[in-house]
């Protein structure tokens, strides 16, 4: 947890140093690029301090699920509208699909929207330009709904499955050290909690070099 506070606040710092002391002249282009950064690193920052003020409150029981009928297209649709311009930028092609006739998923939609922020995310940042993230939803026979992210990015070993969903665990592979760790613990134990609370699962399938696919799997309407 240490090095995932201290990365984005070093570039906060480095950046941020650089514009306050015109290091490269007085009107550089690059400050706006800098300035940008700055806000990501700040933007992650958050996020992960509110990761773990969400692991404290579900450790304490002091998270409750507000369940009720929450379209999934429109969580869809809000996926694309908050990566679009990210995908464009990494190179990335983004895909989204629903059948029309997908029911309601009953779900606090606030949290669902967090797990798959942060499962987009994690996708995003471990798939290389060239590379596809596909988000689909269906029902299964039961009335279940399931929601799967496939990416065709770097992947996880086998071995290594259960360890990112440990608490602050990180799992470091050497097939691109450019990449700061597969899967930070922390934010996939939230969602397999929140999919928990709500009477669901998350599942991973994956391999090195092969991708990443995760199911999140909710009750039927009348079981959740």
């Amino acid at each position: 947890m240490s090095h995932e506070l201290r990365t984005p606040l070093n570039a906060i710092i480095g950046f941020s140093d650089i514009i306050r002391t015109s290091a490269l002249g007085e009107s550089d282009p690059r400050y706006r690029e800098y300035a940008h950064d700055i806000y990501e690193s700040g933007q992650h920052l958050l996020d992960l301090v509110s990761d773990v003020l969400d692991l404290s409150r579900l450790n304490t029981g002091d998270i409750e699920i507000h369940k009720e009928p929450v379209s999934v297209a429109a969580i869809f649709d809000s996926c694309k509208r908050m990566y679009a311009h990210r995908a464009d930028k990494l190179g990335l092609r983004l895909k989204f699909s629903t059948p029309d006739d997908l029911p309601p998923l009953h779900a606090d939609m606030l949290r669902v929207r967090q797990v798959l922020y942060n499962l987009m995310d994690n996708a995003m940042k471990f798939t290389s330009a060239g590379g596809i993230i596909e988000v689909l939803a269906r029902e299964n026979k039961d009335g279940a709904i399931a929601i799967e992210i496939h990416d065709n990015g770097i992947g996880i070993a086998k071995e290594h499955h259960d360890l990112i969903f440990e608490k602050f665990g990180q799992v470091r592979d050497s097939i691109d050290h450019s990449h700061e760790g597969v899967g930070v613990g922390i934010g996939l134990a939230l969602c397999r909690r929140f999919l928990e609370l709500h009477g669901g699962t998350l599942t991973l399938k994956s391999a090195l070099g092969e991708g990443t696919s995760i199911t999140l799997l909710f009750p039927p309407a009348e079981n959740a």
